[in-house]
């Protein structure tokens, strides 16, 4: 029986790209859990969030548990990438700690640096901005990864993922070892 593998960190951390290259050299699915939350519920993060951030975890936490017991009920091994509250909900947490949760950890420095202002535009913590990342909206973010790193670190693994994609692939894959456990 094989267990799901759990990515969680910081949006630019990586989850998404490190995922589904992990998958990729594991030979099994990828999920991106928030294209799953848009895919069940049929709206937008961005529109979810426009609803409420409780709407939102709401629906998180539906689609995660639902995705968690799918997975486990068929034993299917997968690479989950999470958003980067889903890990903080302690309901999630102890869902994502029976497989194996993985901390992208990522430079305070490196994480802004990756959010450039085309992403910045599609992800709901920074609104409809439309002009450079404005001081205020990044000491929220530093606040945000304070508030975040010590819940993140709860994780059974943590992989220093300043690096390139395969680098940190491997470190990813070298930490959780093989599949079958």
């Amino acid at each position: 029986m094989s267990t799901p593998i759990y990515l969680l960190g910081m949006m630019g951390s990586g989850k998404s790209s490190v995922g589904r290259r992990l998958a990729e050299r594991l030979g099994v699915a990828f999920h991106d859990l928030d294209a799953e939350i848009e895919r069940r519920t049929q709206a937008t993060v961005a529109q979810l969030f426009a609803r409420g951030e409780g709407v939102f975890r709401d629906a998180e936490r539906r689609v995660l548990a639902s995705l968690d017991g799918e997975l486990r009920g068929r034993g299917e091994a997968a690479v989950v990438a999470l958003g980067g509250g889903a890990y903080l909900d302690a309901e999630n947490r102890a869902r994502v700690d029976r497989g194996r949760a993985v901390y992208l950890e990522v430079a305070a420095a490196e994480l802004l640096a990756r959010l450039d202002a085309e992403a910045r535009r599609e992800r709901p913590f920074f609104g409809d901005e439309r002009t450079a990342f404005a001081a205020q909206t990044e000491a929220r973010f530093l606040a945000l990864l304070e508030a975040r790193a010590p819940i993140y670190r709860l994780a059974a693994h943590r992989v220093d993922a300043d690096a390139e994609l395969d680098e940190v692939v491997r470190r990813v894959h070298a930490a959780v070892g093989e599949l079958a456990a």
